[in-house]
């Protein structure tokens, strides 16, 4: 079953903008970042308990004002497993089959009508959005 949206990710050519924004601007805190290849890849701005903003490090982002900056919505799962099954029995596919994140949750991945990417999650102990 889904049980909450645990973030919204939004890919940035302007990381020390967005992270001011978010932090400096509307009062939420950075929470975690993960890098990749030696360089900043994501940074967690922390919404409320369990809730983030996930941004993207991209170099270059295309689009206007109101297009190509959103990356996925994440939805909690209180068991990922089941929940993918249910999901192919319906016959959606999935895109990306459960399997651990970096971040260490559990995590498959599904579209929706109009090809917009959905993660659905699933936290473990060793979660970095629960550290």
């Amino acid at each position: 079953m889904i049980t909450a949206i645990t973030h919204i990710a939004y890919n940035t050519a302007n990381m020390d903008e967005m992270v001011d924004f978010y932090v400096n601007k509307l009062g939420f805190e950075k929470a975690f970042k993960m890098e990749q290849d030696g360089k900043l890849w994501i940074q967690y701005i922390k919404i409320a308990e369990g809730q983030f903003i996930e941004l993207f490090n991209e170099e270059k982002v295309g689009g206007n004002i109101f297009g190509d900056r959103y990356n996925h919505i994440a939805l909690l799962s209180d068991d990922i497993k089941a929940e993918v099954e249910r999901l192919r029995g319906l016959g959606v596919e999935i895109v990306y089959d459960v399997a651990m994140g970096g971040d260490n949750t559990w995590q498959a991945w599904i579209a929706d009508p109009d090809s917009n990417r959905v993660e659905l999650m699933q936290f473990t102990d060793k979660s970095l959005q629960l550290q």
